[in-house]
């Protein structure tokens, strides 16, 4: 064991190291939407920590630094001080949580005068449909990943079916024969499968030599690999769109939250506007009575 430690490695350990580095500037970038403090970093290890004597570029640095540590920690994005300022100050006024306002980020936008975005309803339903499509084709995949039998297509006759190397199905079910069919009843195998002679021939002599159980095998290995990268493809796929139906959903509460209190202000003012126009009438009358008698009251007098 010692000997053979001395003329082999593996190659993976000695890649972990880059690729985990890689991994996380990927990730600080994607959160972030810059590198600026990771190239900081580098810039230290190069010509060592040193203190900006330019107050203006200090400033600037800072601001940056600042800035991004707001972007990474929160996912919110802001490119400038007066938009963080203004993104803090609307989420105070209308009492917006960091939490939810996080997750509603990708419908915010600071630099419009509209800052929260609502969803339409069809938004919600394409990503329900993507969902339930997305789980159809990944129970699809676990099925075929955990056969023992090889989806096949004849190239002649298009002819799709299902195989482990003994017996011969049908793709949706119906026929299936063997070897010992291939004996008795080449006659009825033809009527049912519609493979032409050729390929009776063909997959019969296959059965009886064993090639095709050894050419089933292999393609069961490619099929398991294939439904292993597809499906992890698409289980990933489906969770980004849970994420933006999470995200438009929030976005949703937000919209509520923000535009309601608002246009019940505005009814207010306008039932207050009503009832406040007959009493200065009312008024006006009073006053204009007191008035006429008091100058009836002196030409009288």
């Amino acid at each position: 064991m010692d000997t053979l430690y001395s003329f082999l490695r593996s190659p993976l350990l000695s890649l972990s190291g880059p690729l985990v580095i890689s991994l996380v500037a990927i990730i600080f970038w994607f959160r972030a939407g810059s590198t600026h403090a990771l190239l900081e970093r580098v810039w230290r290890l190069i010509a060592g920590k040193a203190d900006i004597s330019d107050k203006i570029l200090s400033e600037f640095v800072q601001d940056t630094r600042e800035l991004e540590r707001f972007r990474f920690m929160y996912g919110l994005k802001v490119e400038t001080k007066d938009e963080l300022h203004k993104l803090i100050s609307w989420l105070k006024i209308n009492s917006i949580g960091i939490g939810i306002a996080q997750r509603a980020k990708n419908w915010i936008d600071i630099k419009s005068d509209v800052v929260i975005t609502k969803p339409n309803k069809s938004y919600f339903a394409v990503r329900l449909i993507i969902v339930i499509l997305c789980a159809i084709v990944a129970a699809f995949l676990a099925t075929a990943g955990s056969s023992s039998s090889a989806l096949l297509q004849m190239k002649e006759s298009k002819i799709w079916f299902l195989t482990d190397g003994k017996i011969v199905n049908q793709y949706f079910g119906g026929w299936s024969f063997d070897k010992d069919n291939c004996i008795s009843s080449k006659e009825s195998i033809a009527k049912t499968s519609q493979f032409s002679e050729e390929e009776i021939s063909m997959l019969c002599k296959a059965l009886n030599n064993g090639d095709l159980k050894s050419f089933v095998s292999k393609t069961v290995e490619q099929q398991r690999l294939l439904s292993l990268f597809f499906g992890g493809a698409d289980l990933i796929w489906i969770f980004i769109v849970i994420i933006q139906i999470n995200s438009a959903d929030a976005a949703r509460n937000i919209f509520r939250s923000v535009s309601v209190p608002a246009k019940v202000n505005d009814s207010e003012a306008g039932r207050a506007l009503e009832t406040e126009k007959p009493k200065s009438t009312k008024r006006r009358v009073s006053n204009n009575v007191i008035n006429s008698e008091n100058l009836s009251g002196e030409s009288t007098g």
